[in-house]
C-alpha cells in the first residue's frame, strides 16, 4: 500500500511539473503579448488580441490530439519510450489556455499600474495561481495519450487489481483526493487575495 501511495505522489510531480512550467511560459509570453495589446500599433494590437481570443476559445482536450497527431507525423520516434512526443503535446495543448489567461490578467494589471491602483494591481499574483491549478488537474487528460502521470499511474494501477469494487475504490479515492486539492487551492487562492487587499489597503493608509 506504502509503495503504491509513493508511486502515486512521484506520478503526481509530474503533473505539478507541467503545471508550473506551463505558467512560466504563459506568464512570460502573456506579459509581452499584453505589452503589444495596449501597444499604440493599432494593427499589431488588434492581431494580438484576435490571437489571443483564438487561444481563449480553444479547446484543450482537442487540441492534445491535434498537437500530438501533428507532432508523430512530423517528428522522428524519440528514443526515450515514446515519452517525449506526449508530454511535449499536452504542454503546448495546455499552454494555449494559459497564456490567454496569463496574457489577460498581465493586460489587466499593466492598466492598474498605469492608473496607480497598486492594491487592484497585483491580484494578477492569485490570478496567476489559479492558472497554475487549472493547467495541474488538467495535465489529467494527458493519460490518454501516454503521459505517465497521475491519472495515468491510477488507471495502470486499477488494472492490477483483480475485482471491480477495488477498482472503483481506487478511482473513487483519487478522485477525492484531487477535489480536496482543488478544495484547498481555491482556499489557498481566497486568502492570497484578501491578505494582498488587507495589506496594500494598509499601505494606502498609512501614505495619506
Amino acid at each position: 500500500m506504502l509503495d503504491q501511495v509513493l508511486g502515486f505522489l512521484q506520478a503526481l510531480t509530474i503533473n505539478l511539473s507541467i503545471g508550473l512550467t506551463v505558467v512560466v511560459l504563459a506568464l512570460t509570453i502573456g506579459f509581452v503579448t499584453a505589452v503589444v495589446r495596449l501597444g499604440s500599433f493599432t494593427l499589431g494590437s488588434r492581431s494580438m488580441n484576435f490571437l489571443i481570443g483564438v487561444l481563449r476559445t480553444a479547446p484543450s482536450y482537442v487540441l492534445l490530439f491535434v498537437v500530438a497527431a501533428t507532432l508523430k507525423a512530423t517528428t522522428e520516434p524519440d528514443t526515450s519510450g515514446g515519452t517525449i512526443i506526449p508530454l511535449v503535446a499536452l504542454l503546448l495543448a495546455l499552454l494555449a489556455g494559459a497564456l490567454a489567461s496569463c496574457s489577460d490578467a498581465c493586460v489587466t494589471f499593466l492598466q492598474y499600474r498605469a492608473l496607480g491602483q497598486t492594491k487592484q494591481a497585483w491580484l494578477i499574483v492569485p490570478n496567476i495561481f489559479q492558472v497554475f491549478i487549472v493547467a495541474v488537474m488538467t495535465s489529467g487528460t494527458g493519460a490518454v495519450i501516454g503521459v505517465h502521470e497521475a491519472v495515468h499511474y491510477t488507471l495502470a494501477l486499477a488494472d492490477t487489481y483483480e475485482t471491480r469494487v477495488e477498482r472503483i475504490v481506487l478511482v473513487g479515492v483519487v478522485i477525492l483526493f484531487f477535489a480536496g486539492l482543488l478544495g484547498f487551492a481555491k482556499f489557498l487562492s481566497t486568502r492570497l487575495s484578501a491578505h494582498l487587499s488587507a495589506r496594500f489597503s494598509e499601505k494606502s493608509c498609512a501614505d495619506s
